[in-house]
């Protein structure tokens, strides 16, 4: 039987990488963190100009 490290190659670990879905997984990763960054960074300019009172709640 051979061995593991024998069967799954450099080359194939590479195009695995290279794949559209690797792709489309880390560009949704990247997006959602920016946007978590984002919010956080507006909730704190907003806390920042606004102050911490409830009367300030921005509604959606």
């Amino acid at each position: 039987m051979p061995d593991m490290k024998d069967i799954v190659t450099d080359d194939m670990v590479k195009n695995a990488l290279k794949s559209d879905a690797v792709t489309i997984a880390v560009k949704t990763q990247i997006k959602s963190t920016l946007d978590q960054q984002i919010d956080a960074a507006v909730d704190t300019a907003l806390t920042d100009i606004l102050g911490n009172d409830a009367d300030n709640t921005v509604m959606q």
